[in-house]
């Protein structure tokens, strides 16, 4: 024998060498071709993980969250379920692609995430490593790795002990209904029932034997109240709606309706009377023919609660709940008191008088620039106390080089914080507001002058009000103060055209109304409220100039009354009177808001044919209305021919091109904006940020969120929120678009919670949007567009009977609905369609100007 096979190895002359049969196995393992594929979950104190083949597990992994990961967020906590199940097959994964499913949506959107914290970024650091693709698979299909993760809770469950039991246990053995059934589970299973630490359960349910325990259930599950020395084992409540004084008449529960009609009388009628109507619960006492019978001879209508309509109910339990209110409130209030005496312990209360000097300590940003090293102290002083506001504010004697304000001044309005800047501020308010005569404003004023200050618009504006409005009849002086000042704010512009219109020249308002336009200060309505008596004397004028009928134009274009203003400026035509750039350019307009576009066509026509200069003002107004009425290419040979072009012309432009679907000639444009050096506004972004939603660029889109104000220092409003919500949710980012709305800092409006919850009805989150739907009829119960909206989320979601409820909740509120209407333009004017009006009268008005347009 030249070798011999012992264990796995084979012995020759030479020396051991392995058993090739043994190898054989290995060297034959045939190449898997199957995609391995990982589930993951977590739950609130556990996380898992299955790595599978064809269907099958391969392995497990479950790991129980502790200390700082059992606090994590549910997002959190299921990415870090992701890296841990990499960490652990890492050698298995790292070679070949491989599917990630999990039951958390948002993880589907891992790679395109703009921002990340720490965490976020060490962990998809790591993942990225590894060549992986995610889907998402919904919770009901995770079986197996939910209940993985659940593991802890079910052991926990499993352990637990049911104290207070024990004794049972002994019971069962000479139970006369469960001692056969008891000896029979003591092995195995006798159908339904089984035993589990020592208890018999049958199903999932405790069987309980004879004993004192079951009679005390027994009773309190279909027992009620204990009886009383009479007997009776009932409780009847009558509550007066009047008064809320509450009645509580102990009976029997088998009482029928005759004896709960003599309670009624004996206890209710002899102290209230007979009352107009009784609103009762469905019991069958309360719907039984006496009871009917009885009431409808008296002349008292009945009325039932149901669980629809629950507002019915609860008047019973109106004491009770004054009287917890009041005891919460109690104890609220104790427990404040032990707070601040624990807070206030080893504090005094130091009160500080005029004159004294004491020392400050303040944060590190409260300092000066100059002095916000960290190695500076953080004391400063010492200050002298000028005035005492209460105990808590205190006026300080500042250098005058410190920017830091008093604490009465942070907690003051405007005028407060205009006139204490300086002790003069306050002296000079105050004696403006006393003054009967013309004559003494002059002495002020004089004042204002030699202290070098007729510059200020606050006091300024105190002797504009006082001599134009407060003392009438010197509104030429307050022009002159006006007149002098050199940039006045639009508080001095309403005030100086309100004088004007009551005074004996109310013309000169509209002139100044025009003015102020040109000078780019935007009216508010203030302002139309004080042209009101202008306009009436600009009606009586007998032959007005050019500039009236232009500010009479534009002042009706301003205000929203587009049909005023158009017929004006036909009469304006009609007079023969010449249009300037600034008539032209509110006409324009006008004709954009109405959708005029061959009236806007033919204001075109007239401006070159009378040679007007299209300046930037008048050029913006063409392209607005191109843009608006979709005729793109007359609006970008407007712009190309503009000599000059500010933001709004380029903001016009971007924004005409996004609300006609064009994109990526919106995004040219923008880019076109940023190389002329032009700044770009609010409504700049608010078109871009648009695109980018419709295109669903998430990342592209964030970014250029966060430019606005890292770049521009441009404040986010409603609109720019509402984009991004948009952005999140066509992307299907819905959770996140969640967490953006709660953490905005200005309150959220109807807009931006019914993109989410369309989102919602969309993707299938319908916890979340049941609870958005109860939020936007909270904030809006007068908008139709509201409840029909919600209902159709609802049936979408096959919650029919929510559905009958906000059916219920519409009929009930009766919103009003605002009709829809439909327009054609005929002869350059805009005809208007009601859906309220009747079809005699559209057919009439439709066939008048269809006969207008053929004979044309």
């Amino acid at each position: 024998m030249d070798k011999v096979v012992f264990l796995g190895y084979v012995v020759i002359a030479k020396g051991i060498e392995v058993d090739e049969e043994k190898l054989k196995a290995i060297k034959e393992w045939p190449t898997p071709k199957s995609i391995t594929e990982i589930e993951c979950d977590a739950s609130g104190i556990g996380i898992r993980a299955v790595l599978m083949q064809e269907k099958r597990p391969i392995a497990y992994f479950n790991e129980k969250l502790n200390r700082a990961t059992l606090n994590y967020p549910t997002y959190d906590k299921e990415l870090y379920a992701l890296v841990r199940a990499l960490e652990t097959w890492q050698h298995y994964l790292w070679p070949k692609e491989f599917v990630i499913h999990t039951d958390h949506e948002s993880l589907k959107h891992l790679k395109g995430q703009g921002k990340l914290n720490r965490r976020h970024a060490k962990w998809v650091e790591f993942i990225e490593t590894f060549p992986y693709v995610i889907k998402y698979k919904q919770g009901k299909e995770n079986i197996v790795a939910d209940a993985l993760s659940r593991r802890y809770a079910l052991v926990s469950t499993l352990n637990a002990k049911l104290l207070g039991f024990e004794y049972v246990k002994e019971l069962y053995a000479n139970d006369d209904d469960f001692a056969s059934v008891y000896g029979a589970c003591e092995k195995t299973e006798f159908g339904k029932f089984y035993r589990l630490d020592g208890y018999l359960f049958r199903e999932n349910r405790l069987c309980v034997p004879t004993s004192s325990m079951r009679e005390l259930l027994v009773h309190e599950a279909h027992g009620g109240l204990p009886r009383s020395r009479n007997g009776r084992d009932s409780i009847f409540v009558v509550v007066d709606r009047f008064s809320k004084m509450a009645h509580f008449i102990s009976c029997h529960k088998t009482d029928d309706a005759i004896h709960i009609a003599n309670l009624f009388f004996r206890e209710i009628v002899w102290l209230h009377g007979v009352p107009r109507s009784i609103v009762s619960a469905r019991d069958v006492k309360f719907l039984s023919y006496f009871w009917k019978v009885l009431w409808r001879k008296l002349g008292t209508k009945l009325l039932f609660s149901t669980t629809c309509h629950p507002q019915t109910d609860g008047q019973t339990e109106a004491e009770m709940v004054k009287k917890l209110h009041e005891s919460v409130r109690k104890h609220i209030e104790k427990k404040n008191e032990q707070y601040a005496t624990k807070a206030n312990k080893g504090r005094r209360q130091v009160l500080f008088e005029p004159g004294d000097w004491f020392w400050m300590h303040m944060r590190k940003e409260r300092f000066p620039t100059r002095r916000r090293s960290k190695l500076h102290p953080r004391g400063d002083g010492p200050f002298q106390v000028l005035e005492r506001i209460n105990d808590n504010a205190y006026k300080l004697d500042l250098p005058g080089d410190d920017s830091r304000t008093n604490p009465f001044e942070e907690k003051g309005n405007d005028e407060n914080q205009q006139a204490f800047k300086d002790p003069l501020h306050g002296s000079l308010v105050a004696a403006i507001k006393r003054c009967t005569r013309v004559g003494d404003l002059k002495v002020i004023q004089d004042h204002m002058v030699r202290a070098n200050l007729t510059q200020d618009t606050f006091l300024t504006g105190k002797l504009i009000v006082s001599s134009a409005v407060t003392l009438s009849g010197h509104v030429a002086y307050a022009h002159r103060i006006f007149s002098c000042t050199h940039h006045p704010n639009l508080f001095m512009w309403n005030t100086i055209i309100r004088g004007h219109s009551i005074s004996d020249s109310p013309i000169s308002a509209i002139t100044l109304y025009k003015d102020m336009f040109l000078y780019g200060i935007s009216p508010n309505s203030y302002t139309f409220g004080c042209m009101d008596y202008a306009c009436v004397m600009f009606d009586e004028m007998p032959e007005p100039d050019s500039a009236s009928w232009s500010t009479m134009v534009s002042g009706y274009a301003q205000n929203g009354q587009a049909v005023e203003a158009l017929k004006l400026f036909r009469e304006m035509q009609a007079e023969n009177v010449s249009s300037d750039a600034f008539t032209l350019a509110s006409v324009v307009g006008v004709c954009g808001d109405l959708g005029a576009l061959d009236l806007g066509k033919w204001v075109h026509s007239y401006i070159d044919k009378e040679g007007v200069k299209i300046d930037v003002v008048l050029g913006t107004s063409l392209v607005g209305i191109y843009s608006k009425c979709g005729s793109l290419d007359n609006a970008l040979k407007v712009f190309q021919g503009m000599a000059e072009r500010d933001v709004t012309a380029w903001s016009t432009m971007i924004a005409g091109y996004t609300i006609h679907g064009h994109g990526e000639k919106a995004l040219q444009f923008f880019d076109a904006m940023k190389r002329s050096k032009t700044i770009p506004n609010c409504v700049t972004f608010t078109s871009v940020l648009s695109v980018y939603s419709h295109s669903g660029l998430v990342e592209k889109g964030h970014q250029i969120f966060e430019t606005m104000w890292t770049e521009y220092k441009i404040t986010s409003q409603i609109k720019h929120y509402g984009c991004m919500v948009d952005l999140f949710c066509q992307a299907g980012m819905v959770g996140h678009a969640h967490k953006f709305i709660q953490t905005i800092p200005i309150e959220p409006n109807v807009v931006l919670w019914r993109t989410l919850l369309g989102a919602c009805k969309t993707h299938g989150y319908k916890d979340l949007g049941e609870h958005i739907s109860r939020k936007i009829l909270k904030l809006d119960p007068s908008s139709p567009e509201n409840y029909v909206f919600v209902s159709n989320v609802y049936a979408s979601l096959g919650r029919w009977s929510s559905v009958c409820q906000v059916r219920s909740l519409m009929k009930e509120k009766a919103p009003k609905k605002q009709h829809g209407w439909s327009s054609i333009e005929i002869n350059f004017m805009v005809h208007k369609f009601i859906m309220e009006m009747n079809h005699t009268q559209k057919g009439k008005r439709f066939m008048g100007c269809f006969t207008k347009w053929l004979e044309s």
